[in-house]
Order: structure tokens, then sequence, then C-alpha cells
């Protein structure tokens, strides 16, 4: 007598490509293996990021500056009674020292990111005062971001790296002196102002 099973092994078709496939076992990444990717990627990503944010440029202590200068801490600390603003902000934040204490502005007024500026009368021509700026922003290792001039005025955005771990921008303007104060002092020629903001990357 034929054996049934034998008539059910012979019209049993193989196994297509597709069912052949989906029965192999497969295989999974260890535990180790997925760490040391999704370590290399953070790095990866970590670098990029880095790469866009500007930190200024390198200081180059070698230029000197054209004038004796003072820094803008004494007066702009009265804005700053948190001490938000780093000292190698405060230390590179300069001024001829002949200039003369004008006014102090406090921008944010506590809504958002620091933003103050002070102001300063100084006997020094616009042109003096450009070329001040000029040596001190290399000689402390400021980035230009932009210059512009309208209406006399004469501006440097300006981005350097604090030490608190912020992006920093500084507004450098020079510009005529206004007429109500030429003539209560004819020595003034220009007023300087410095605004110091924080943008951070964080």
């Amino acid at each position: 007598m034929e054996d049934i099973n034998d008539g059910l092994h012979e019209k049993r078709a193989p196994l297509g490509p597709t069912l052949q496939k989906s029965m192999v076992p497969k295989r999974h990444l260890s535990k180790r293996t997925r760490n040391w990717i999704l370590g290399l990627l953070l790095v990866a990503f970590t670098i990029s990021t880095l790469a866009a944010i500007p930190f200024g440029v390198k200081a180059d202590p070698s230029v000197a500056i054209t004038l004796p200068y003072s820094s803008i801490k004494p007066q702009m600390i009265k804005e700053d009674p948190e001490r938000v603003v780093p000292s190698n902000i405060y230390e590179s934040s300069v001024v001829p020292s002949n200039s003369l204490f004008y006014q102090l502005e406090n921008l944010d007024q506590g809504n958002g990111q620091f933003d103050r500026a002070v102001s300063y009368l100084s006997p020094l021509s616009q042109k003096e005062i450009e070329q001040f700026e000029s040596s001190s922003i290399k000689h402390f290792g400021w980035k230009v971001m932009a210059t512009t001039t309208k209406n006399g005025r004469y501006s440097y955005y300006l981005q350097k790296s604090g030490e608190d771990g912020n992006v920093w921008e500084m507004l450098f303007e020079i510009a005529p002196s206004p007429a109500n104060l030429s003539s209560l002092n004819t020595n003034i020629s220009s007023v300087i102002t410095v605004r110091l903001l924080i943008t951070s990357f964080q």
C-alpha cells in the first residue's frame, strides 16, 4: 500500500526566497556597539555645532593700542549688580583714558538677556578714536561682525567668547558731540558709546 506520507512529501513545494529569508535569525547589534555608534554621532554633532559658534579671534598682545586706555567696568558695573559680565569681557572693553563719563543706560530693564550701555565724552577726533578701536580689537581678540557709517556715526559690531561660556556682543560707536555739549565744553569733539549684550548659544 502506498504510503500517504510519501505523497504528501512529493506535493510539498520548496520554500520561496522570501520565506527562507524570514526564517534566518536576525542579528542584533550588541549594547556595546550601539553605545559606540551613539557616542560617535554625539561627538560629530557637538563638533559641527561648535564650529558654527563665533568665539572671536586669537588675541594679539603684540599689537600696541594707540592710546592709553581704561576699562569701562567702573561705570558699567553700577548697572551690573549681579556681576553678569565676565572678567575677560570687562578687561577687553576699553576706551581712551582721557574719556569723561557721560551716561549709563539699562536697555533691557531686567527683561531678557543682559543689555547695557555706557557713554563717554572725548576730546579726540573720530579718526583718532577709530585708530584706537582698530588696534584694541586686534590686541584683545574681538571678532568684527560688521562696521557701519550713518549720519556721522561710526559703529563697530563685535563678538567675543566670555569666560562664562556665553558669546558676548559689543557695539562700539563713535558719534559727533551734540551741539549743546560742544557749546558747554569746546574741548569735547566726540561721544563714545560702548554697549554690551549677551547672546547665549546654550
